[in-house]
């Protein structure tokens, strides 16, 4: 016999029931915290919610045998949404029997993180990424000796820059250490490389480089000794 157990995130799907069919032709269905018994399930058992789909084959064990269903997704808005819409994203697992019990609603919260913490360098580091972010969105508005592709480009690319900084800064709770810091490294080198195309005050540009080239090498400061620390701490 197989015990199934399923729990949906959040608010989502629950008023709704997964679709449970077996390699014996067994149909049945399970909703929200709800538990399912299965006789007989044969070699697999598949899962079906619109367009969310799993299938698992089933361990050759003479003993009861349980199974959790619920989504798998990353817990960070927007794609705590994007997952659960467009991806599918349901799963099945088979597990003891102390895990099957605990299974709840907990199972989706986050896990507590450190609060974000602000000091001079990351404070500077997000203001002069944001002033440099600025001028390429400014780049379409302004009278620059630059063709209009060149100014569509950089304008394009500073938007996408925008929203990859602000989902940096946003999730910086949920991301490695080294991580983040390649992430702000590769922005300030690709606003190092921007830069050179825009043609306006030297001076002005001049401190604009000035700025991306102080986040590259803060980044790559804090990269550094990260890696020194991993290295003392593999000694």
């Amino acid at each position: 016999m197989i015990k199934i157990k399923c729990v949906f995130p959040k608010d989502y799907y629950l008023l709704r029931k997964v679709n449970i069919k077996t390699s014996n032709k067994t149909i049945a269905y399970i909703g929200h915290n709800e538990v399912v018994d299965i006789d007989e399930a044969g070699e697999y058992i598949e899962f079906k919610l619109d367009y969310h789909k799993a299938k698992i084959k089933v361990p050759d064990l003479k003993t009861a045998k349980y199974l959790i269903l619920y989504f798998n997704f990353r817990n960070n808005f927007p794609f705590s949404v994007t997952d659960i819409m467009f991806k599918n994203s349901l799963c099945a697992k088979f597990v003891d029997v102390s895990e099957f019990n605990s299974f709840s609603e907990s199972f989706y919260k986050q896990r507590p993180s450190e609060p974000m913490t602000f000091n001079n360098t990351s404070v500077y580091t997000i203001l002069a990424a944001l002033l440099i972010l600025g001028q390429f969105l400014l780049v379409p508005f302004l009278n620059f000796n630059n063709s209009n592709s060149t100014n569509d480009f950089i304008f394009f690319i500073g938007i996408v820059s925008f929203i990859g900084f602000l989902l940096t800064i946003v999730n910086r709770n949920n991301i490695a250490n080294k991580q983040y810091y390649i992430r702000i490294l590769a922005f300030g080198i690709m606003s190092i490389l921007l830069l050179t195309y825009i043609k306006y005050d030297i001076i002005f540009k001049a401190i604009s480089i000035i700025l991306a080239l102080s986040i590259v090498l803060i980044s790559t400061n804090k990269l550094l000794n990260i890696s020194r620390k991993k290295s003392r701490h593999n000694l």
